[in-house]
């Protein structure tokens, strides 16, 4: 007998795990006499009986309540909540529901004892770390709030991406406890854009379930919509790596950066502060100073007046700018390329004076003022002879791009290439009114000072660097461009054909032209006084890679996050680091003085 039940027990052992544990969420209740009350319905539509264990959690996850039911098969309970938790202490909170059947069925009805509003919600079974609510309100008599219950036993870190019909983003963090719920009305969300309408994305780093509750005049009528579940753990992850390598970051202002591979949605992570004065965080959608990725827009407005036949660019640069050195030998596509051999300013000891004097509040100079001084210098070498990263040509080329096309810089890059690509956040400096940006830093490493360099302003930079932009307008640039929606085949491939003078550098016009790892990728950097960008495409994944910051010099976390970014693009990434192959084009821009 005794080996019997020793048998039994073992067998029952052995069949217990094979029936599993369905875990349900009810995200919210809330129960108050007099005021609220909630009625909860389960159903079990199978043919087999189940334990049903109900928890109920306060909002700071503290465990309230408990009560155990069977049902039996195709049965069902009808309760109040009172009921339910006879001795409930809190009056608002979540339900945890287990059973061994998937096949349950639960709605919860919340009714305003005074307003006589009601609103349901159904049982949810899966959390997911990415939540959608497709339209939050607050105007005239609507007003909308929304739930988050975090149902694990983890903490979570959530960021709510609030996105109005125009497209702006406003971006909030919030910490939820283990089994902790969090709700937040709209109007305490956006209280400075209130009346406001928005959808609401939601990414953490655990998974959450959601619902999003309008009330309309008041409670007399509420709608309940629970959250879309979204898989966004992409995002999730690529918010970690740039958080950790902005904390590797010598100097910490402001960092964002993107990917986009193929036609899925870009991916886009911001951290730090884009005005460290004010404590300004800094947003995917914050525009900063891009430096001399410029260079590829101007290149391309050439190329497309070269297709109308407006330019030639291997006609010698006197046609069209008189007082060139070399100029009858020299061409706009020299210039593009950095073969014309004409003297760079930027490390020139008057260049400097020029930019102390900028911050101390005095005019910087002109491009022309610029261009008249680059002139004064030694040539480096014969026209075509070799090859120098020159800012001067460029310079040059866009005074060359406006007498062909007749319109200022900022008007032909505009409506050739930002209009067409739709590209609505990307601006040229010192042409055009700039909207609100990070703001710009230098740092002093002697003095261990952080300089605010706006007063030097961007309009010296002109077609060499003056564009300001943001992470996902250069990801449309790049896709538009590398993927033919810009210019026609031929004139995209004299733009990445590298000059041969340029050896291992490899430069086309106005884009960087190389290989990792045997993958063909285009790139260039950016760096002006107050900021730093890389671009980089991989075409063979059609995939594009963003980063900026608004502050004057790299940092060799920059370089990591992109290596990073791009390995899982790269052959045989663990056997050659990739960081010696990312290329800065960029001159050591000289130490600001104050």
């Amino acid at each position: 007998m005794l080996m019997k039940w020793i048998f039994a027990a073992f067998t029952l052992l052995a069949v217990c795990p094979l029936l599993a544990q369905h875990t349900y969420v009810m995200p919210h209740f809330t129960e108050r006499q007099g005021d609220w009350s909630t009625q909860l319905s389960l159903v079990n539509a199978t043919g087999a009986a189940t334990a049903v264990t109900l928890t109920a959690y306060s909002n700071d996850g503290t465990l309230l309540a408990e009560h155990e039911q069977w049902l039996a098969p195709q049965a069902g309970l009808h309760h109040s909540l009172p009921t339910l938790f006879p001795n409930l202490a809190e009056d608002r909170g979540w339900l945890q529901i287990k059973s061994s059947v998937a096949e349950l069925a639960g709605l919860m009805t919340f009714t305003s004892l005074h307003g006589g509003g009601t609103a349901s919600l159904p049982l949810g079974e899966t959390p997911a770390p990415g939540l959608l609510f497709p339209l939050l309100e607050h105007h005239g008599a609507r007003q909308s709030g929304l739930v988050l219950t975090n149902p694990g036993d983890t903490a979570a870190i959530a960021t709510l991406r609030l996105i109005d019909p125009n497209g702006a983003v406003t971006t909030q963090t919030l910490n939820l406890a283990a089994r902790a719920k969090w709700v937040g009305m709209l109007a305490d969300l956006l209280p400075e854009a209130t009346p406001a309408r928005v959808s609401v994305a939601v990414s953490a780093d655990q998974p959450l379930v959601g619902f999003a509750l309008t009330f309309q005049d008041a409670v007399s009528q509420i709608f309940a919509v629970p959250a879309t579940a979204i898989d966004n753990r992409a995002e999730h992850e690529w918010r970690q790596l740039v958080q950790q390598q902005y904390e590797a970051c010598a100097v910490q202002t402001g960092l964002i950066a993107g990917y986009q591979v193929g036609d899925a949605a870009p991916v886009i992570a911001a951290t730090g502060l884009a005005d460290v004065a004010t404590g300004v965080a800094t947003r995917p959608d914050t525009i900063a100073e891009i430096g001399s990725v410029t260079k590829g827009f101007l290149a391309a407005a050439l190329l497309l007046l070269q297709e109308e036949g407006r330019i030639d660019l291997d006609a010698p640069v006197a046609t069209f700018l008189d007082g060139i050195p070399g100029g009858d030998l020299i061409t706009t596509r020299m210039l593009l390329n950095h073969t014309s051999g004409l003297p760079e300013y930027t490390n020139t000891a008057a260049f400097v004076e020029a930019l102390e004097a900028a911050y101390a509040g005095a005019p910087m100079w002109t491009v022309d003022e610029t261009i008249d001084f680059a002139l004064t210098q030694d040539v480096n070498f014969a026209p075509g002879a070799d090859w120098s990263y020159c800012n001067t040509g460029y310079l040059m080329a866009g005074k060359i791009a406006e007498q062909v096309s007749g319109q200022t810089l900022g008007q032909l890059i505009r409506q050739r290439i930002l209009e067409p690509l739709g590209m609505g956040d990307t601006y040229l400096g010192g042409h055009e009114t700039l909207p609100e940006r990070a703001t710009p830093y230098f740092w002093m490493e002697e003095e261990q000072v952080l300089l605010d360099v706006a007063p030097v302003g961007l309009g010296w930079a002109g077609a060499a660097g003056g564009l300001v932009s943001t992470n996902q307008d250069l990801m449309r640039w790049a896709k538009g461009l590398f993927e033919g929606e810009l210019l026609q085949p031929e004139s995209l491939e004299q733009m990445l054909t590298a000059a041969p003078q340029s050896g291992d550098d490899g430069y086309g016009l106005g884009m960087g032209v190389g290989e990792i790892n045997g993958v063909t990728v285009y790139s260039h950097t950016g760096q002006t006084f107050g900021g730093t960008a890389y671009l980089l495409y991989l075409p063979h994944a059609k995939a594009v890679f963003t980063m900026t910051a608004n502050i004057g010099q790299f940092d060799q976390a920059f370089f990591d996050l992109l290596n990073l970014a791009m390995a899982p693009h790269l052959s045989d990434v663990a056997k050659n680091p990739t960081t010696q192959y990312l290329k800065n084009y960029e001159a050591n821009l000289p130490i600001l003085m104050r």
